[in-house]
């Protein structure tokens, strides 16, 4: 039997590791692939408290006011990594013009040299935020 292949998923955010060193210790523990979320845009209030609020605290994490943008971070990723899978965790695809995404996962798949880092992204994208990507 095949050993499970583990991936890790991370907030990239300004205060973690850059995202080139992120990519190169993720590849070089042998893990299999990499997954960064996004959260674009934070309201300025909530009616309801965010979902892992603890009974008292109902802060958002404050990781979520330093998170880089996950394009750009999986771009650098692509280009020092040759078979490390590359992905997102979320797309929050409403908040984002979907013709422009579009591109951005297209080109990153394109121009990356992995095998395949990013191999569907965009399809996955599309299957799962139900968006005319890909």
């Amino acid at each position: 039997m095949a050993p499970p292949k583990l991936g890790i998923t991370l907030f990239p955010t300004d205060t973690g590791l850059h995202p080139v060193r992120l990519a190169q210790e993720v590849e070089g523990r042998g893990f299999e692939s990499l997954f960064l979320p996004e959260h674009s845009h934070i309201p300025a209030s909530r009616v309801t408290p965010w979902p892992g609020a603890q009974p008292d605290n109902e802060d958002l994490p404050e990781y979520y006011w330093h998170i880089n943008d996950q394009i750009v971070c999986l771009s650098m990723a692509a280009a020092v990594t040759t078979d490390l899978h590359l992905g997102t965790a979320v797309t929050l695809a409403p908040q984002h013009d979907p013709i422009w995404l579009a591109k951005q996962f297209a080109t990153l798949d394109h121009l990356s040299s992995n095998a395949s880092p990013m191999a569907s992204t965009s399809q996955r994208v599309a299957k799962q935020q139900k968006t005319p990507l890909g």
